[in-house]
């Protein structure tokens, strides 16, 4: 029987290895909670949500570990665009290391939408940037229509793999 490592020990060996990668981060349910119900709030607007939300301390634990190493983007999606700042906001509050400039708000009407520009966004980004990357989403539409895309350029990771 042949004994493969757990991928979240693969993940750690990629993040530390000499190699630099591009690392894109979801927000919502991967560095800070999402509640049921909360979808609600997010379609109507609401703001106050974001300031809310629990962050998520192993995820952001593992991103600042690694983060002068690799390239970490977050990749986040809002459905109105005052949304963008309330979650800068939390973001320059929970992870002031992280630079700004790297997160990407991508602005959709509806949360069906948002798969497909998130797709559409990591898809040109690795066109672009032509180097192995590693998305870590809890949308597995979103991994599975980005690896279809990208095989030989992305590694897709499940958030629940990189919880110990």
């Amino acid at each position: 029987m042949k004994i493969y490592n757990s991928l979240y020990s693969e993940v750690i060996n990629l993040l530390k290895s000499k190699t630099k990668y591009d690392v894109y981060v979801d927000m919502d349910g991967v560095i800070c909670e999402y509640k049921y119900g909360e979808g609600t709030k997010i379609l109507n607007g609401e703001t106050s949500v974001y300031s809310e939300k629990r962050p998520i301390q192993s995820v952001i634990k593992l991103i600042k570990k690694y983060y002068k190493r690799n390239n970490f983007f977050i990749l986040t999606s809002c459905i109105h665009k005052q949304q963008i700042n309330a979650k800068k906001e939390w973001i320059k509050k929970y992870m002031p290391f992280f630079n700004i400039d790297n997160v990407h708000c991508i602005l959709s009407e509806d949360f069906n939408k948002r798969i497909e520009y998130k797709v559409d966004f990591i898809n040109q980004s690795l066109k672009d940037r032509k180097i192995y990357s590693i998305l870590i989403e809890d949308t597995h539409e979103i991994l599975k229509k980005s690896w279809e895309n990208n095989r030989n350029q992305l590694l897709p990771v499940l958030v629940i793999n990189l919880i110990k």
